[in-house]
């Protein structure tokens, strides 16, 4: 029996990470989250995660910057990450897409459109 995939969400609004993580949990996947860019960087340096799910605005770092630090911490494997934004200027998502992220998608979301975009993530990853 395969392993069920491991999201990492960070994301300062815990309301948020509250919906998303029990949408993953139905869906199948196993989630950990972070409220901090700092405690986002340790958990996913411990590593064993399938996909990150990275909010623009932190409280201690913006989403552009940790993107390019997730990025640059990973070494044989490149793990998918999604940036999600509730801003409606499309610069920062643009930055992050720059810096490797695969997607993003804009807060609130639609259900059926986020899965088909974190499995659309995962396949090619």
């Amino acid at each position: 029996m395969a392993r069920p995939r491991k999201v990492l969400i960070i994301d300062d609004d815990f309301t948020v990470v509250d919906y998303v993580s029990e949408l993953l949990a139905n869906w199948g996947y196993e989630c950990a989250a972070s409220g901090t860019g700092a405690d986002g960087i340790e958990k996913f340096a411990d590593g064993g995660f399938d996909l990150v799910l990275l909010d623009v605005m932190l409280s201690d770092t913006d989403g552009v910057t940790l993107c390019r630090r997730l990025k640059s911490a990973m070494r044989e494997r490149q793990v998918p990450i999604i940036v999600m934004s509730s801003l409606s200027d499309p610069p920062p998502i643009q930055d992050a897409r720059m810096f490797g992220a695969a997607d993003y998608i804009r807060k609130p979301f639609d259900e059926k459109q986020f899965k088909a975009k974190i499995e659309k993530a995962l396949d090619r990853a």
